[in-house]
């Protein structure tokens, strides 16, 4: 029987969801064990493919999944021939595979579009930059990012933005940290972020980069809390960016994941994943759930494939106009006012915990001080009227 990994912590009076996200495992993604394959969704489906197997032997078989059925099908092979190391993404309706590894020391910058109504791929202009595996690849505004990874030469720090509707690859500034393979990256609203990776020194990064379009520039956003690590999964869920697991080259594998939050600019670390934590996996978003499978754990090839939900409750439902928090954000200190009479006052960090607790001199004012807490998100609880209120704070 599948288990669902929920990590969040509840309190018994008042339903919601602190650690945010819940992991399910899902039908194992089929064909070969691999590592590094590739992967995106268009139409509502799920695609995978590609990739390594232990013995070292590439794979160019391809696979769509049905999230409403929970199952795979089998679809032609990839047409550019055998490969791994590639990165997956997607634009509109047309799924994308970039670069990647044709054999040991042998690299590929060929860019290939999927049409999923008729299982066909089409050869599009290569990737500006050099031949090259392990690249990050995200989709922002409509056009693909995809640089840095590993080159003859060595690792990349370059960057190119592709337009579907020219077939064109055209240059961005460089990453400004440490050039680098193996890194994650995602988008929110109109930025997108990249980080984590290896060095050429072997160093496993924990640094993260922000990249502004409408500034055609770099900045250094706050680094993850956790280990530096390499391949884990970028995605977007809900206006957050997700960062799961990864991994190194010693065997290890990281089973705490990340979200990052662009108001506060703060990442909250998530521990405890009982699952099979993955790195060099595929991965994908679908109606607002990720998705990501195969790839290794402990230096051995895994099949093993978690659909990932944000059970944020969307706490400003729970607060229709009833009581105010400001400011929100806030450096600490904040003031709760309800239309009501408030009867008790309590609020919660990420992982469920209660840090403050009380009640109010005034009936319909309260003023709240967190400032010797940790930057990030906090959960508001009220009870006015018999009824009970929440509402999400950001303390910065």
């Amino acid at each position: 029987m599948k288990k669902l990994y929920t990590l969040i912590i509840l309190n018994s009076i008042f339903l919601i969801s602190f650690s945010q996200y819940s992991i399910t495992p899902k039908a194992n993604c089929p064909g070969s064990l691999r590592h590094h394959p590739s992967g995106f969704s268009v139409n509502g489906m799920g695609y995978y493919g590609t990739g390594r197997t232990q013995s070292g032997t590439n794979l160019a078989d391809w696979w769509e999944y049905n999230p409403t059925t929970d199952t795979w099908l089998q679809k032609a092979n990839f047409p550019g021939g055998a490969r791994s190391y590639a990165v997956g993404f997607s634009i509109g309706s047309k799924g994308y595979l970039t670069c990647g590894r044709i054999s040991s020391g042998t690299y590929t910058n060929q860019h290939w579009e999927y049409e999923s109504t008729t299982d066909t791929w089409t050869q599009k202009a290569n990737f500006g930059g050099s031949a090259r595996e392990h690249p990050v690849a995200v989709v922002l505004n409509g056009e693909g990012y995809v640089g840095c990874g590993w080159a003859s030469a060595g690792n990349c720090g370059d960057f190119f933005k592709y337009n579907p509707g020219s077939n064109t690859w055209i240059p961005i500034p460089n990453f400004p940290g440490t050039i680098r393979h193996h890194p994650a990256g995602f988008a929110v609203g109109s930025k997108l972020y990249v980080g984590t990776g290896h060095d050429v020194t072997s160093a496993y990064m924990d640094d993260f980069y922000c990249y502004n379009p409408v500034t055609n520039s770099w900045t250094q956003i706050a680094n993850i809390q956790g280990l530096g690590r390499v391949a884990a999964s970028g995605i977007t869920l809900n206006n957050n960016g997700v960062l799961l697991w990864g991994g190194d080259d010693s065997g290890n594998s990281y089973s705490d994941y990340f979200s990052y939050d662009t108001l506060s600019q703060t990442w909250t670390q998530y521990t405890g994943f009982p699952g099979t934590a993955l790195w060099g996996s595929a991965f994908f978003v679908i109606n607002n759930k990720g998705y990501v499978g195969a790839g290794l754990s402990g230096g051995i090839t895994q099949n093993e494939f978690y659909e990932i939900a944000d059970l944020t409750t969307g706490v400003t439902e729970n607060n229709p106009l009833t009581f105010s928090v400001s400011p929100n954000p806030t450096s600490g200190i904040f003031t709760i006012t309800c239309k009501q009479e408030i009867t008790a006052v309590e609020v919660y960090n990420t992982l469920g915990e209660k840090i403050w607790s009380g009640s109010s001199s005034d009936s319909i004012k309260t003023e709240i001080n967190l400032s010797e807490q940790a930057k990030g998100i906090y959960f508001v609880k009220i009870v006015a009227d018999d009824k009970v209120y929440t509402q999400k704070l950001i303390v910065k």
